[in-house]
């Protein structure tokens, strides 16, 4: 991915902490807190503040150039880097652990819900919170 043409495209100005958040959460293998990115700036001998990653993240958000996930089990928000599609995710509630829907099982009853009620939908959002097999096989 390149970040900078990515930063000049959404018309953001190439910050050192903006281009690290992208590297960081464009290496992750799924989603990361903000905390997450923080211990990884530290990890790599940088620092930077909190504050600073939440406001990075913020106007990533408002670009469409992350996705946040709410768990709201723990009051905990998840980000990752957007994909073109939207996802649906199966939570666990015991480890966090967040699984990518590979297809949306929504996408039938919107139209049964459109023949009914003549209601035309913009968009859906759609998590399960449970049990993965793991914490359920340590239980």
């Amino acid at each position: 991915m390149n970040y900078e043409a990515l930063l000049i495209n959404k018309n953001l100005k190439k910050t050192f902490p903006r281009l690290k958040v992208l590297e960081i959460l464009d290496r992750a293998d799924g989603f990361l807190s903000a905390d997450d990115i923080h211990s990884s700036f530290k990890d790599e001998a940088h620092s930077l503040p909190l504050s600073t990653i939440y406001r990075v993240l913020d106007s990533f958000l408002k670009e469409d150039i992350v996705h946040e996930l709410n768990l709201d089990h723990r009051n905990i928000k998840l980000y990752e880097i957007a994909h073109k599609h939207h996802a649906h995710h199966l939570i666990c509630v015991e480890c966090d652990k967040v699984i990518h829907l590979k297809e949306c099982p929504v996408h039938s009853f919107e139209e049964d819900l459109k023949e009914t009620y003549g209601f035309k939908m913009n968009h859906h959002s759609l998590d399960f919170y449970g049990v993965c097999d793991q914490c359920q096989k340590a239980l």
